[in-house]
């Protein structure tokens, strides 16, 4: 394994293969790296309930001739890492372009981070998981789209260019009991798509475990193993959001989302055609689109 590799992506890379015990002390590295690069093996144990033996057993699983070697690499990378979008909106703006790169070098920073995003995307997809999400999906009885914050966006798009073609799919804004609600009449046949990135969303994870007891099938996309969407995801797609901004990069996730979408419009078949004609003569009727 390749020494450049982070801690995040040779936990990507093992993490099916983990046991549910070094499952556990992974997603503790991943949502914990400043604790892991800051503190004693001892204190971690005890604060987390994993037994330091568990941990050493992670560092050996992840190519790490022992623990204390995933620790400096965990302190490298704490000490580079800005893990606020405040802090790193500090380094934003404390970059002055005209004296550095030239004006506009953030823009081609930016463009390089999404292409290497959208890269990893599609090297690491696998393509059969992404097929069989998509036949979830255009199979259900009833589609949920959840997401909030920022990923209420990208679910409000996916229910817009799925009414074009359906008129089984519904954006659940979870903020209003008049649309949670709807998760009391989820079943076996249903599906739900979710999207949420770090920092999670509490409504959307709470949803998808209803959605998940309640025998739909979930499609969930987020950005690491340790997301919480994926205990009760039917199907699971982990993009990366890295940046040089003090937000994350949702290129690679619009990739994603729309692929997607795409492949289920396929599996409905030729007869949507009638239907998007038939919308788009309504909107017209409406006035919806502009004409001079």
């Amino acid at each position: 394994m390749a020494e450049a590799q982070t801690i995040e992506e040779r936990i990507k890379q093992r993490y099916a293969e983990l046991s549910p015990s070094l499952r556990r002390a992974a997603d503790l590295v991943m949502q914990q790296p400043f604790d892991v690069a800051t503190r004693s093996l001892r204190q971690m144990a005890s604060d987390s309930s994993v037994a330091p033996p568990t941990f050493s057993r992670l560092a050996r699983a992840l190519g790490y001739k022992n623990y204390a070697v995933l620790r400096e690499q965990c302190r490298r990378e704490a000490s580079s890492r800005e893990t606020s979008f405040a802090k790193k909106a500090d380094a934003l703006f404390a970059v002055d372009e005209e004296k550095s790169a030239g004006r506009g070098a953030f823009m081609v920073a930016q463009a390089r981070s999404s292409i290497t995003n959208i890269t990893a995307l599609v090297e690491s997809m696998d393509l059969d998981r992404l097929a069989d999400a998509a036949d979830s999906l255009a199979s259900a009885r009833s589609v949920y789209l959840l997401g909030a914050m920022s990923g209420a966006a990208f679910m409000t798009y996916a229910a817009y260019v799925a009414s074009i073609t359906a008129d089984n799919w519904r954006m659940l804004d979870l903020s209003r009991s008049t649309n949670s609600s709807a998760l009391l009449s989820l079943e076996p046949g249903d599906a739900v798509l979710a999207l949420s990135h770090h920092p999670y969303s509490r409504q959307t994870v709470n949803a998808v475990r209803i959605a998940h007891d309640a025998g739909a099938r979930v499609t969930a996309i987020t950005d690491s193993p340790a997301s919480p969407l994926l205990a009760n995801a039917t199907h699971s797609f982990i993009v990366r959001v890295e940046s040089p901004q003090f937000f994350p990069s949702h290129a690679a996730t619009l990739v994603l989302l729309e692929s997607l979408l795409g492949m289920v419009v396929r599996r409905q078949g030729k007869h949507v055609q009638a239907r998007m004609a038939a919308v788009e003569s309504l909107n017209r009727a409406l006035g919806e689109y502009y004409e001079a």
